[in-house]
């Protein structure tokens, strides 16, 4: 199974400084970085709020597909960066398919939210 879903990921490779994906725009894929460093930031109130920085391993993107919602924040790349992607159907259908999984992401995006 672990063979399968693995397949379903595509790589994409971004270049230092580069926006990965924008606040107010539609979600639509799901994010691992592989390698790199991004900033996630928000715009409350007129001004640029740094949320985190990610580095190998951790993921974004699952927020607005969990919602439906626009995506909250900006990820922007501090490093080149190489993410696996994966499109929302893929990410719902894995999300279906793997409970245990689908349980850990809801509760890292609650907290998440919770910021």
């Amino acid at each position: 199974a672990l063979a399968e879903v693995a397949r379903w990921f595509g790589t994409e490779v971004f270049r230092e400084d580069r926006v990965i994906v924008q606040q107010g725009e539609p979600g639509d894929r799901f994010y691992i970085l592989a390698r790199g460093t991004v900033e996630v930031t928000r715009i409350d109130n007129g001004q640029t709020v740094q949320l985190a920085k990610l580095e190998d391993g951790d993921y974004f993107g699952e927020m607005a597909l969990l919602s439906d919602q626009p995506r909250n924040a900006t990820v922007r790349t501090l490093t080149p960066c190489v993410c696996l992607s994966l499109p929302r159907d893929l990410f719902d259908r894995l999300l279906a398919r793997e409970p245990e999984l689908r349980e850990h992401i809801r509760k890292i995006s609650a907290e998440r939210s919770a910021r």
